[in-house]
Order: structure tokens, then C-alpha cells, then sequence
């Protein structure tokens, strides 16, 4: 058995489904990780945005992020069942650190300043 880690999960589905199937598939994940022996903290959704580049004909899509804990022997078990899913046109899985806020809506469109070296 491996480590119990905190997980962040951001998927997006296009503009023109509609809310039952965001309904669903939020269950469906919460059903998956459950299933996995985890347990989901929090699931938002973000709302409609306007995607960076047209992405299987969707010029928008609705964003949702899922923060969760799991053993890590089981987090490819997840991500296999997200892929699988063809109703989620993008998503990223990232281990966080659990004392780490997750991200506000308002915040998502910020570049993040870097550090400059030698000034």
C-alpha cells in the first residue's frame, strides 16, 4: 500500500453540455475516488470560460476543480477513468500540498509574478 497524498484535479467539459451532465460526471468522479478508498474535500465549479485554443470544436468550456485524498498506488486507477471519459475534453492531475489553498475563480486568469534574479 502506498502513501495516503492530497490531490488536485481541474477537468473541463464543453460549452454545450449541459448541467446534468456536469451533475454526473462530478458524481461519477467523487464515485471513482470513493471507490479507490479516498475521499473528496472539495469539488467546484468555475463556470464557462473561454478556452486558449479551439479544443475538439469548443471555443469554451466549463471548468471544475476537485481537491481530494488518496493512497498513491491507486491515483493511476483515477486518472485511467478520467481519460476514459470523452465528455471531459481536458484535465490536469497535480499532488499538492494540503495546507495549500486551492485557487479561486477570480484568481485563474492571473500570471503568476516570477522571481527576478539580480535586481
Amino acid at each position: 500500500m502506498g502513501n495516503l497524498n492530497e490531490y488536485e484535479l481541474m477537468w473541463i467539459i464543453g460549452s454545450s453540455n449541459e448541467n446534468e451532465l456536469s451533475e454526473k460526471l462530478n458524481n461519477n468522479l467523487k464515485k471513482q475516488v470513493e471507490d479507490a478508498g479516498g475521499s473528496v474535500g472539495v469539488l467546484e465549479d468555475y463556470g464557462k470560460r473561454t478556452l486558449a485554443h479551439i479544443i475538439e470544436g469548443q471555443k469554451e468550456g466549463n471548468y471544475f476543480l476537485s481537491r481530494f485524498s488518496l493512497d498513491s498506488s491507486k491515483i493511476s486507477q483515477v486518472e485511467d477513468e478520467i481519460r476514459r471519459e470523452n465528455k471531459i475534453i481536458r484535465h490536469l492531475l497535480t499532488k499538492v500540498d494540503s495546507k495549500k489553498p486551492l485557487l479561486t475563480p477570480n484568481k485563474m486568469d492571473d500570471v503568476p509574478e516570477r522571481n527576478k534574479r539580480g535586481k
